[in-house]
């Protein structure tokens, strides 16, 4: 909320405007990459590239794209029984 009688700043960087596109873009990613990556991969790729995007620095985005795909497949392997593509780094549990 700008306070008044001040200017808003602008948005950082210059593909700023273009944020609104990462979502289906991500999306058309996974559906061709997850085949042959694996969920866990793509995944990663995906959660770091949001992170990033959202502003998120490297060293919140990095373990935060390593441990979350984890998660999210145990939440869908175990919890719901959801069989996820393996691809490259199959999960052995």
């Amino acid at each position: 909320v700008p306070i008044e009688g001040s200017e808003a700043k602008p948005p950082p960087g210059k593909l700023y405007g273009l944020r609104a596109l990462l979502p289906p873009a991500l999306l058309l990613f996974y559906v061709a990459a997850a085949d042959r990556l694996g969920f866990i991969i793509t995944a990663a790729l995906i959660v770091y590239a949001t992170a990033t995007a959202l502003g998120a620095r490297w060293k919140l985005s990095l373990p935060l794209a390593m441990l979350a795909p984890i998660g999210i497949h145990l939440i869908f392997s175990k919890l719901l029984r959801v069989p996820l593509p393996a691809g490259l780094l199959p999960m052995t549990w």
